[in-house]
């Protein structure tokens, strides 16, 4: 009987993500002072400041909702197809 060795090698990598990135650019853009150090760089709200963290589980939250209502019509019209049917 033979016996085989296996070398498993494993590499990893770390690395900032798009949406970590963006948000640090514009949280840094927003509250860097301007060139009159009476306004920021962007005078945009927080919630478009911050809108990299939250608009991707937005975006899926609105697909899952729409993918539910597409389910549940095709549901409640196969129902009612039903009962013309008999």
């Amino acid at each position: 009987m033979a016996t085989s060795t296996q070398s498993v090698t494993v590499h990893s990598t770390k690395a900032i993500g798009l949406t970590t990135l963006l948000t640090l650019l514009f949280v840094i853009l927003k509250l860097n002072p301007g060139e009159h150090l009476t306004t920021t760089v962007v005078d945009w709200s927080w919630w478009w400041v911050l809108c990299p963290l939250w608009i991707m589980p937005a975006i899926l939250s609105g697909f899952c909702v729409a993918c539910l209502a597409g389910v549940l019509f095709i549901g409640v019209l196969g129902g009612i197809l039903s009962v013309f049917k008999r």
